[in-house]
């Protein structure tokens, strides 16, 4: 394993332990992502979500504007380690972007590091998976659900290798949604809509 790979996991794991104390109180997301760290692969994903909307890291800027902000600078950086100083503490601050994970998963992969690589490959893959379990995204009925922006384009971009084409925010009754225009790698034309409720509470 290179210096780089040992530091990196070394890192996520202290600053996430490290702030801990900084919270009012241990919350059950900070219980589940401790779980996860230990190795535990039953813990919900769908529920881990949920608890972290909860915490008090979960704010409107973050959802929106932070989220995707942190989405282009980790997939924007020229070099896989750059990437990596990225998404280390993006982890330890918010575990479920999905994101940093996956960014994680290929960093730690091109370093020999399979352990590292697979942790990081399961948790991009636990959450991805409790995106599409909301829903089939084919209607507002079966919108898929999400808690940030950055969980649309890490589902359609970096999962469905598909291309944005446009996209309509709106809301039809009590609910908002983003309704994605996007194409498939044979160009033909794809919509996929997602419940954006956390992203605009009391609204």
């Amino acid at each position: 394993m290179g210096r780089m790979a040992r530091m990196g996991a070394a890192v996520v794991v202290l600053v996430f332990l490290a702030s801990i104390p900084a919270r009012a109180q241990t919350s059950s997301y900070d219980a589940m992502v401790e779980r996860l760290m230990n190795g535990d692969r039953t813990v919900d994903f769908t529920a881990l979500r949920k608890a972290f909307t909860e915490t008090p890291a979960y704010t409107q800027a973050w959802a929106n504007a932070v989220s995707m902000i942190r989405y282009r600078q980790l997939w924007n950086q020229p070099k896989i380690e750059d990437a990596l100083k990225l998404a280390t503490p993006i982890i330890a601050e918010t575990f479920v972007d999905v994101n940093a994970h996956m960014v994680a998963f290929l960093a730690y992969q091109q370093a020999g590091n399979t352990e590292r690589a697979q942790f990081h490959r399961f948790i991009a893959d636990g959450l991805l998976n409790s995106i599409r379990s909301s829903g089939d995204g084919k209607t507002k009925a079966t919108a898929f659900v999400v808690i940030a922006t950055n969980e649309e384009y890490a589902l359609l971009v970096r999962a469905m290798r598909l291309r944005p084409a446009g996209v309509a925010t709106g809301k039809d009754g009590d609910h908002w949604y983003d309704d994605f225009k996007a194409t498939d790698s044979t160009g033909a034309e794809v919509h996929y809509i997602f419940n954006i409720d956390k992203l605009f509470p009391g609204k």
